[in-house]
């Protein structure tokens, strides 16, 4: 999904890293065999509560902005 957000969105977060995180959808979609799932579990506690506050900040400013045409 991140892949199909406009940059100019993610633009307003520049401390979340999209990049990482389109990476690591990547490896789970097609290289799962080879996912080290203490390093998945290490991303979801630790990267997964900023990205929520992130997201959340988003949906929030955008709930607030006319819709675009």
């Amino acid at each position: 999904m991140v892949k199909r957000l406009p940059q100019e969105l993610l633009a307003t977060e520049p401390g979340i890293p999209w990049r990482d995180i389109t990476g690591l959808r990547d490896i789970i979609a097609h290289q799962y065999l080879d996912i080290d799932l203490e390093a998945v579990w290490s991303v979801v506690r630790k990267d997964l509560p900023p990205l929520k506050e992130a997201i959340e900040r988003i949906i929030s400013v955008r709930a607030t902005q006319p819709p675009e045409n």
